[in-house]
């Protein structure tokens, strides 16, 4: 009984210090499919090959005036609005996401006043975070928070998107 509980502490020991070793990696070097932030090449290469997968988890989220979406540990999705949680139980919307975050391509989607935006690539030691975002109403006008860079991407209405927070900080203190 004593060499059990040993076994289960040290092999608790070992996955927690693996997560906390992962979870330093991504500091370091950024999450996602890139070590490093893509370019504007990069997440057009990526957006038109999963071009459907974008427009339907999009669609979703705006139809359903639905915040964002997330994965839980038990592999279950569910949508997210301001205060609710509700697990998603369209099989298609739910491939969608699946294929795109089994991919790596996006860490997740959510929707503000005009934007749909696809987390791609986020550093979680330096506040920089890029993507693909949507704007809703067409006007290319996009809410992604401290966002330094915009360009269209190939498909009407679809920007790339670069936000750096101690950048952006920067040049508002210089206005």
């Amino acid at each position: 009984m004593k060499q059990s509980i040993e076994y289960h502490a040290i092999t608790r020991f070992v996955i927690g210090m693996l997560v906390s070793l992962s979870i330093l990696l991504c500091g370091f070097i950024g999450c996602g499919k890139w070590t490093s932030p893509p370019d504007h090449d990069q997440i057009e290469d990526v957006f038109e090959a999963n071009l459907e997968d974008f427009r339907m988890i999009a669609d979703y989220l705006i139809d359903r005036n639905c915040d964002s979406f997330i994965d839980s540990a038990d592999g279950r999705i569910f949508r997210c609005d301001t205060f609710s949680y509700e697990q998603i139980n369209d099989k298609e919307i739910e491939k969608c996401i699946r294929r795109l975050l089994g991919k790596r391509i996006i860490i997740k989607a959510s929707k503000n006043d005009n934007t749909v935006e696809f987390y791609m690539w986020g550093h979680y030691i330096q506040p920089i975070e890029c993507g693909a975002a949507y704007s809703i109403d067409g006007s290319g006008k996009l809410d992604v928070q401290f966002m330094l860079r915009q360009e269209p991407l190939s498909e009407l209405g679809w920007y790339y998107y670069y936000s750096d927070y101690n950048e952006w900080r920067v040049k508002q203190r210089a206005h």
